[in-house]
């Protein structure tokens, strides 16, 4: 029994649904049966990972097996929904490629989202809703990596996600058959920052887990955060000071839906020298095609003078900011600054906590 709730603890978003197979219960009753502590978030447990990953993304054999034993059904269905109360809802999330796929439903229609801080809205895949009306509406949704293309948008009766509900929202429709290719499943949409603004964001990459606490319920205890500081809010992009050796600093908005950091091209003829290794890449936006890009390698990258990346890569594109006040805005910082041990965005309060340690889940 230990070494089953050993397992069950540190598995992740595929050897959940393995253990809820084999137990023939539903999966959101895997972590209330063999973990009770998952149950109160203001407890916090640490059991030493029997798993791991190697530098190239791939699983251990344990996990690749369990992967490829799923591969019969449908790895990402149905994913664990836990609601502690009314006010804090836990969801998980798979990850390919890095970045984070969790599962929620458009009227009905359930499949797998990307949760993205990048985007300024629920966004749909255009390919998975043929029969949708479309409108057109210029300037009103973000987005980062577009070609200045008037946005089209739809009306969306019902949008749900584990405890959240929408109803009668008028979203974006894009074509993401690029980023499902890239992926490697189907994605029906982007879950934005209009879905989580009012929430404290609580993502335990390791876990694969999201924790959303309303602002109207009182903030959980953070324990003894790594880093803690202040962003300003950039049009919905959380905007952090970043140094990668520049005399001056960048300003760059949290991305979770990007694999990789990008900075506008006016900076490359400053950070030229300090580039270890310079190559170019294709970059895939959010619409169908590509664009060449120069992907440079530097020591290091700091944020806000404390937190820093070690090697982290930059593609030099051309950054369009998202509207709304803010000092400045120089491109983005995408999944690496989500792949810590925890990070919390606390929007309501314009606040980022992480835990870049083990021994830290909720």
């Amino acid at each position: 029994m230990a070494l089953l709730r050993l397992f069950v603890r540190r598995s992740d978003f595929f050897t959940r649904r393995m253990a809820a197979t084999i137990c023939k219960i539903p999966p959101s009753l895997i972590l209330y049966i063999f973990c009770p502590e998952r149950q109160t978030p203001q407890k916090h447990f640490f059991i030493p990972t029997l798993f791991y990953q190697n530098e190239n993304n791939m699983k251990s054999p344990v996990l690749l097996l369990s992967s490829l034993l799923l591969s019969g059904w449908t790895i990402f269905t149905p994913v664990t929904t836990e609601i502690f109360t009314e006010n804090v809802i836990v969801v998980d999330f798979g990850i390919s490629k890095r970045l984070m796929l969790t599962e929620a439903s458009v009227e009905g229609k359930k499949g797998l989202f990307l949760f993205d801080t990048g985007a300024s809205h629920l966004t749909l895949n255009q390919a998975h809703f043929p029969e949708k009306k479309i409108t057109s509406a210029n300037g009103t949704f973000s987005n980062i990596l577009s070609n200045g293309e008037t946005t089209r948008t739809t009306q969306v009766a019902t949008f749900e996600w584990g405890g959240i509900r929408r109803q009668q929202m008028l979203c974006p429709i894009a074509d993401l058959t690029a980023m499902e290719a890239q992926l490697g499943y189907p994605i029906l949409g982007l879950i934005g920052y209009n879905i989580v603004k009012e929430y404290q964001v609580h993502i335990d990459y390791v876990d694969q887990l999201i924790m959303l606490v309303a602002s109207n319920n009182e903030t959980l205890p953070l324990e003894n955060p790594d880093y803690a500081f202040d962003f300003q809010l950039c049009g919905h992009l959380p905007v952090l000071e970043a140094d990668i050796g520049l005399k001056q600093k960048l300003y760059l908005g949290l991305d979770s839906g990007a694999t990789l950091n990008a900075v506008d091209k006016s900076w490359q003829k400053q950070a030229r020298s300090l580039a270890l290794r310079q190559q170019k890449i294709r970059l895939a936006g959010t619409s169908a095609g590509s664009t060449e890009a120069d992907y440079w390698v530097f020591r290091q990258l700091t944020l806000q003078n404390r937190l820093s990346i070690q090697s982290p890569g930059v593609a030099f594109t051309d950054f369009r900011a998202p509207a709304g006040r803010c000092i400045r805005i120089d491109g983005l910082i995408g999944i690496d600054a989500f792949a810590w041990r925890k990070v919390v965005i606390d929007y309501p309060n314009a606040r980022l906590y992480v835990w870049n340690k083990a021994g830290f889940s909720f």
